[in-house]
């Protein structure tokens, strides 16, 4: 994060803006809660793969990177998942370090008991979604 805010200003002429969306804390908690329990189920340890840092920790790295931050907004932003397996599809496409060197059929059982568990919480009238955090910044490269 640190070199890539680097790069960014310097990228940036002085006054020049730097405005972002990001994924937040919390961003796909219950996603990452319920792996991490069907991990546990099976004896095995489960790291969230993202960093999902709050507005109070990361205004100061932008800071540190010599941006003035100029407006920080966090809001909760669910997200629909395309397909009637969008869930898993999601978790197929976005989990990949967990699941690094796993067995395919062990794969398949761990994401297919994740997704009946957020069921209940994650999918309306047939629609998956996706329970995303994002804080939206904008920032200035001092003049």
């Amino acid at each position: 994060q640190d070199g890539m805010l680097a790069r960014i200003r310097r990228a940036l002429r002085p006054g020049g803006i730097f405005a972002f969306e990001m994924g937040g804390a919390g961003c796909c908690a219950r996603i990452n809660e319920a792996l991490a329990r069907e991990f546990a189920r099976r004896g095995l340890s489960y790291e969230v793969p993202f960093y999902f840092p709050s507005i109070g920790e990361y205004a100061p790295r932008l800071e540190r990177a010599g941006f003035a931050v100029r407006e920080a907004l966090y809001f909760d932003r669910p997200t629909a998942l395309t397909g009637a397996d969008g869930m898993r599809a999601w978790i197929e496409m976005f989990v990949k370090a967990p699941f690094h060197g796993m067995d395919q059929g062990l794969r398949l059982e761990i994401e297919r008991d994740a997704v009946a568990a957020l069921e209940p919480t994650h999918r309306r009238d047939g629609v998956w979604y996706a329970d995303y955090t994002r804080p939206r910044c904008r920032c200035e490269r001092p003049r």
